[in-house]
């Protein structure tokens, strides 16, 4: 029997920028050169099939002198550029965290950082009166924490809650910038600072230290993704059967709107009041949270829309929820070393360790060693914020990954909740909305999520796997992830496996780290490709 599911199509509108990293960067010379419009990042792929039959550029690849600009005027190439990233910040980066992309090089939103921030807003809704008191037997406390929303995945208090990935948007259409973030930190519980990346100290204007480029989404993007409540999860039988722990009060999707709001305008308001604590130098940041907290409040409590906090950016309080008691806080910090240590003695940071369960004084003037009970902890955690720098005046003062979810549909849909919108893929103006006016039905359709159909349709036909051949594809092989990625008219796929590399080809491939060509086949799998068979 199939059971309903309440499940919509959300636009996922950016109100600030959004970097979700991928653990990659682009780096100058190797991936970007500069230009007037910004930074061009270049094509890879079509890279190496230009030069598939030039041995000798193709041996200059990776040696520790290359440098992307001079390679191409050396051999005259005038390599793709996949997209320009028009900069904003100071400067032109050297380096910059890449955001994550799908198998066709495309930024897309991922079902699990929209769901973990779901999670850390749902969170807040569970009964915590029964945990254990946390000064006494930390360890009880910690289990008990972890039992709270259930021991394992299969036991999750959000089983019931699926969401899908979004389709991935293209680059080029003005959706990527390389962002300028600063890091607003605190020298003193009462007075405020900024982190230079460069030498690692904190000054006391923000022009004077170094912050962070990062590839991110414009405020004003838009992507695409589908949330589903699944009521077989989420009814009583299925909970108490499978020792399910409950989401109280989360019935609906206004239900899930309704918690996610009441966080986010905590987390709002909390970081409103601790930028306003820091005179000039938080005012700007102030003025913005103040703005998100006023745009929570002002929703309509029944539209199903919602604002939550996500990604990198979000710091402790979007990954925790800021739940804890300040003295359940410190015990925490304790245990797990979390912030800035003090010596007792001097108030210096950074005290280095001496033996077991010691700790010795870093400055000259003091010199002495204390034990894991007398060491002092940073008053104010956490003491660091990350902020972009404000298009509108090009100071730091804009939180990452503010987002408003909008619900595009109504009604109930059967099937499969986690689908791909194929349909809604397409290149989107970051000032334009995700669908045109009428056109929601038509992606419904065009994807196969309309109403469920009555009546009986037979038994499935078995399916054969689609295999595509891709010719004269690239192969290179990357001993870090022990992964071999074959590289065709810019498409991507991916195997673990060795086995399927033909013997002619492995010593190049393997040992010399070689890139080659080879006709490939390949199987379609969910956004991306998996790769088959090598021929020979």
């Amino acid at each position: 029997m199939t059971m309903p599911r309440d499940t919509k199509t959300f636009e996922v509108h950016l109100l600030t920028p959004l970097h979700i990293g991928d653990g990659e960067e682009l780096r100058e010379g190797l991936d970007f050169v500069r230009s007037t419009a910004g930074l061009r990042v270049i094509s890879l792929e079509d890279l190496l099939i230009s030069l598939r039959s030039n041995n000798a550029a193709l041996g200059e690849l990776g040696h520790g002198s290359f440098h992307l600009e001079r390679f191409m005027k050396a051999y005259k190439l005038d390599p793709t550029v996949a997209y320009t990233l028009p900069v904003r910040g100071g400067g032109s980066p050297a380096e910059l965290r890449r955001f994550i992309k799908d198998a066709y090089g495309r930024p897309y939103l991922p079902g699990t950082t929209l769901k973990g921030a779901i999670r850390t807003a749902l969170w807040m809704t569970l009964d915590r009166s029964a945990l254990p008191e946390i000064r006494r037997n930390f360890k009880n406390f910690q289990e008990a924490v972890n039992a709270l929303d259930g021991k394992d995945p299969h036991h999750d208090f959000l089983r019931f809650l699926q969401v899908s990935d979004s389709p991935g948007l293209e680059p080029e259409k003005g959706m990527l910038e390389a962002l300028d973030v600063r890091f607003f930190n605190l020298l003193s519980p009462d007075q405020a600072g900024w982190k230079d990346f460069g030498d690692k100290k904190t000054k006391n204007s923000w022009n004077e230290a170094r912050g962070v480029f990062v590839e991110a989404a414009r405020a004003g993007a838009c992507f695409v993704a589908r949330i589903g409540m699944d009521s077989f999860f989420q009814s009583q039988t299925t909970r108490l059967a499978g020792a399910l722990p409950d989401c109280p009060g989360i019935r609906t999707l206004q239900d899930l709107a309704d918690a996610v709001n009441r966080h986010s305008l905590s987390i709002a308001q909390g970081e409103q009041s601790f930028f306003s604590r820091y005179g000039a130098a938080g005012a700007g940041a102030a003025k913005t949270c103040a703005e998100i907290a006023a745009a929570i409040r002002n929703l309509d409590s029944s539209s199903g829309e919602c604002i939550l906090r996500l990604a990198w950016g979000s710091g402790w309080k979007g990954m925790t929820g800021d739940w804890m008691s300040a003295g359940d806080l410190e015990a925490v910090r304790r245990e797990k070393n979390l912030g800035k240590i003090l010596c007792p003695f001097c108030s210096r940071e950074k005290p280095r360790r001496d033996g077991p369960g010691r700790y010795k004084c870093t400055n000259k003037n003091c010199g002495k060693t204390f034990g894991e009970a007398e060491r002092r902890l940073f008053a104010v955690f956490p003491k660091t914020r990350r902020l972009a720098l404000s298009p509108s005046d090009g100071t730091p003062c804009v939180p990452l990954g503010w987002v408003l979810l909008r619900p595009v549909e109504d009604g109930r849909f059967a099937g499969e909740a986690l689908v791909r919108l194929e349909k809604a893929a397409v290149p989107l103006h970051p000032n334009e909305p995700a669908f045109s006016e009428g056109a929601v039905d038509q992606v419904l359709t065009a994807s196969g999520l309309g109403p469920e159909k009555t009546g009986d349709p037979g038994p499935e036909e078995p399916v054969e796997p689609e295999k595509i051949l891709w010719p004269a594809a690239v192969l290179v092989w990357t001993p870090n992830n022990q992964t071999l990625t074959a590289n065709h008219e810019g498409q991507k796929a991916y195997t673990k496996s060795r086995d399927i590399v033909p013997e002619s080809l492995q010593k190049k491939l393997f040992q010399r780290r070689k890139p080659l060509t080879a006709d490939v086949w390949v199987q379609p799998i969910g956004n991306g490709f998996n790769i088959l068979e090598i021929l020979p």
